[in-house]
C-alpha cells in the first residue's frame, strides 16, 4: 500500500484530535471571508461566500477531516486528500503554534512589546484546549501529511527506450522499397530516401 505511515498516523492522529475535542473557531476564516468580499466585485460575492464557507465548514470538523482526508489519499485521490487534510490541519497547527509561542513566553517572561502580547493573548483566546490527545493528534496529522509525497513515476533508462523501440519494431508492418531496400511503413505510396513510387 502507498503512503501507509502517512495513513496510518492520519488516522491515528485526527482519532487523537476527535477524542481530545479539537474544535477551532472558523474566526479565521470569516476575517478571510469578509477581507475577500470587500475587494471582489459584487458578481462574485455569492461564489466567495459559498466557497469560504466549504473550507471553513471543512476546517470546522478538525480531526474528522484528518481522518477523511486520510481515506481520499487511501483510495488513491491524493490531492483531494491532502487537500481536506490540509484545511482540516489550518486549525490545530496554529493553534499548536499559538500555545508554543504563548507557553514560551510565560515561561521566559520575555514581552514581545504591547501589540505583540496584546495580539497573542487575543489569539490564544480563540481556540480550545481541552486535552493533549488534541496537540499530539495535530503533530501526529502534520507528520502524517508531510511524509505523503507524490510517487514519482520511473524514468526509462536508454536501455528499456531501445527495447521499447524494438518491440514496437516487431509488431509493426513494414514494407521495403524494391529500389533501395530502405524500411518503410505498410501505408507508405513511395519510398521516402529513393522517392520511387508504388503501385
Amino acid at each position: 500500500m502507498k503512503h501507509k505511515v502517512g495513513i496510518i498516523l492520519l488516522l491515528i492522529g485526527g482519532a487523537f484530535m476527535v477524542i481530545g475535542n479539537a474544535i477551532g473557531t472558523i474566526g479565521v476564516f470569516e476575517f478571510l471571508q469578509g477581507y475577500v468580499v470587500s475587494i471582489v466585485s459584487s458578481e462574485w460575492v455569492p461564489l466567495v461566500n459559498d466557497i469560504m464557507g466549504l473550507l471553513g465548514w471543512i476546517a470546522e470538523q478538525g480531526g474528522w477531516a484528518i481522518i477523511a482526508g486520510a481515506v481520499f489519499i487511501l483510495l488513491g485521490a491524493l490531492k483531494l486528500g491532502k487537500f481536506i487534510v490540509w484545511i482540516g490541519l489550518t486549525f490545530g497547527a496554529l493553534a499548536l503554534i499559538v500555545w508554543i509561542i504563548a507557553q514560551v513566553v510565560d515561561f521566559t517572561g520575555i514581552s514581545l512589546g504591547l501589540q505583540l502580547d496584546t495580539l497573542l493573548s487575543q489569539i490564544y483566546g480563540l481556540f480550545t484546549y481541552n486535552t493533549g490527545f488534541a496537540f499530539t493528534g495535530v503533530a501526529l496529522a502534520v507528520i502524517g501529511k508531510a511524509s505523503i509525497k507524490k510517487v514519482p513515476k520511473p524514468k526509462k533508462d536508454a536501455k528499456s527506450k531501445l527495447d521499447d523501440s524494438a518491440d514496437q519494431d516487431s509488431t509493426e508492418e513494414y514494407k521495403f522499397c524494391p529500389e533501395c531496400s530502405k524500411k518503410l511503413p505498410i501505408t507508405a505510396n513511395f519510398c521516402s530516401e529513393c522517392g520511387k513510387t508504388f503501385d
